[in-house]
């Protein structure tokens, strides 16, 4: 998904977010969170449920660090 959204945006960098991250406690479902760049891709899993608020904050916190990855070419 990441490397789609790069190719068709024309960009240096295509982060992805793929999950719920409002699930229910009951159907607590992993966020996948993804960068991709010319130099490689990086991925990470969210397990668990904190909440929608720490949930969403979390994937944000994890593409950006996960673009500072790729851009750096690690």
């Amino acid at each position: 998904m990441a490397e789609r959204a790069r190719r068709l945006l024309n960009a240096d960098v295509g982060l992805s977010v793929a999950g719920a991250t409002d699930a229910e406690p009951a159907r607590v479902r992993p966020i996948v969170v993804a960068a991709v760049a010319p130099s490689g891709a990086r991925t990470t899993r969210i397990e668990g449920d904190e909440g929608p608020e720490a949930n969403t904050g979390k994937a944000v916190r994890d593409a950006l660090r996960l673009c500072v990855e790729v851009l750096r070419g690690g």
